[in-house]
């Protein structure tokens, strides 16, 4: 009797599959859902890296306040607030610029931490300006160099999260990526559903640039998490760096065989393809919704 109700209630919620048997939930779902292996990585990384994604998702804070500027505050167009925000979403592009730059610098004996340091310092006084400066709608253009150095400072901070959290994964093959992947999913979703919830109260009521404010105590909890940076995972393969200018001509080589691998080719002709025919019109919408 007491296995038939199990069934039925098994079958109800959709766990079993042919042969009765209880399906399990698969990759990050199920990452999340068993507890994963987390206690085989670096807690002072796992700390920075939940920081930064929650860093990343509540982003969205800041740029729907910039919206709000230049279509309440400067009164500009919608086509010249997409060039202005296309600009400031550029540094995005150049992610592989920066790996280079990352794997080839270090600041003083520092290959991590200095760089995050420097990233979140960056972003705290971009959003600094952004909530005490009073720009006109002819200066409309300084406020984007200001998103942009944020996307720039996210996009190079994401990146040296990112090199760790490979390193970090090979710790357990079989649950390494869907584990750490899966936490960064949820803190970044989770910053944008914060950050669209306090930007659209603070729009709607307030003035856009106390969100400014609000982001950028974000962004001093990712140095404080930085600072406390395993300083094995700071300091891993530094005796190996051999000088700027011949560790970047071993990554620009070893970048370059990429050519021989049709699989990374042809998707990121694929991507820039894509990209190029298909314009944004997110700043429209913005306006007319």
């Amino acid at each position: 009797m007491n296995d038939s109700i199990v069934e039925d209630e098994q079958e109800s919620s959709g766990l079993l599959v042919d042969g009765g048997q209880v399906e399990e939930p698969s990759g990050q779902c199920k990452s999340l859902c068993s507890g994963g292996n987390y206690h085989l990585y670096d807690k002072t990384f796992q700390v920075l890296l939940c920081l930064q994604y929650l860093n990343n998702g509540t982003r969205v804070m800041a740029l729907t306040s910039i919206n709000y500027l230049f279509k309440d505050y400067y009164q500009l167009d919608p086509g010249t607030a997409q060039t202005l925000m296309v600009v400031a979403n550029f540094p995005w592009s150049l992610k592989l610029l920066y790996g280079l730059v990352v794997d080839n610098c270090s600041i003083g004996r520092s290959r991590k931490k200095g760089f995050m340091l420097l990233g979140a310092a960056l972003e705290f006084f971009a959003l600094m300006v952004l909530f005490w400066a009073r720009f006109t709608a002819e200066q409309a253009y300084i406020v984007a160099i200001l998103a942009m150095i944020i996307n720039l400072t996210q996009a190079f901070m994401d990146l040296i999260v990112d090199t760790i959290l490979i390193d970090q994964a090979r710790k357990s093959e079989a649950t390494g990526s869907e584990d750490l992947r899966s936490l960064a999913s949820f803190f970044q979703c989770s910053g944008m559903v914060i950050g669209s919830l306090v930007g659209g109260y603070v729009n709607q009521y307030y003035e856009p640039y106390w969100c400014f404010l609000i982001y950028s105590s974000v962004s001093l909890c990712v140095s404080a998490a930085a600072l406390g940076l395993n300083s094995e995972i700071d300091t891993k393969g530094i005796d190996q760096l051999n000088g700027f200018c011949v560790d970047l001509k071993r990554s620009f080589t070893e970048t370059i065989k990429i050519r021989h691998i049709p699989e990374i080719w042809m998707t990121l002709l694929f991507l820039v393809v894509s990209a190029s025919f298909n314009p944004g019109f997110g700043e429209f919408g913005f306006y007319y919704n």
